[in-house]
């Protein structure tokens, strides 16, 4: 990717390339309460969305292989025909969350940090990490998770994370390296890395919940 120019990239793009920092001056992550539902909003407007995408692109690939099926169409037309069913075949495993912005800041010109800034859409790609990080557990691919974004527990390095926020950046460490199951998911809060501390942290309780509100998990 460029340098220090404005483009539009996926979010697979950032990752392999970039680690994602939410700044200090970024509000608390609030989701996890779901108030209203906005949880379940986001997620039923991405499944809605994505149903809606693969209905359209089986009716193009339809359209398409009937092309490829006419005796009428010569052997070239047909093989670029197959090229464009294999390219909507990977575009339909995109999924649009909406954009989400974010900087290079200044100390990572020049050097080897590869550091963005994420200034809007923090509440919604924090939402999806979680929810990445309880699929991979439940699925059995935390190591898919751990590369994806970079994870090491043993030096604490995180390619997603809250680095300005030191007891945030703390749970997410302890989180990830005492987590092995949905149970530990599930009952989070009586788990004994648990700290005291942790509770004074907004977005802290916004994932583990409290007396009154579940968890996000």
């Amino acid at each position: 990717m460029e340098e220090n120019a404005l483009q539009e990239v996926s979010v697979e793009e950032i990752l392999l390339h970039y680690n994602l920092i939410v700044p200090e001056i970024q509000r608390e992550y609030v989701w996890g309460y779901n108030t209203h539902n906005i949880v379940d909003v986001f997620l039923n407007d991405i499944v809605e969305g994505k149903s809606t995408k693969d209905i359209n692109m089986k009716t193009k690939m339809e359209n398409l292989q009937k092309m490829i099926d006419s005796p009428d169409i010569p052997a070239d037309a047909k093989d670029a025909l197959q090229i464009a069913i294999q390219q909507i075949n990977d575009i339909s495993l995109e999924i649009n969350i909406g954009f989400l912005y974010s900087y290079r800041p200044n100390y990572s010109e020049g050097s080897k940090d590869r550091d963005l800034y994420l200034i809007d859409g923090q509440q919604r790609f924090t939402t999806l990490f979680l929810l990445l990080f309880y699929f991979a557990i439940k699925e059995n691919r935390e190591k898919d998770f751990f590369e994806l974004f970079k994870i090491n527990t043993s030096t604490g390095y995180l390619g997603f994370d809250y680095r300005v926020r030191n007891l945030t950046h703390h749970f997410f460490v302890e989180l990830f390296t005492n987590t092995k199951t949905i149970e530990d998911l599930l009952d989070i809060r009586n788990k004994i890395w648990i700290l005291n501390q942790f509770s004074l942290d907004v977005t802290i309780r916004s994932i583990v919940g409290d007396k009154e509100r579940k968890s996000i998990f």
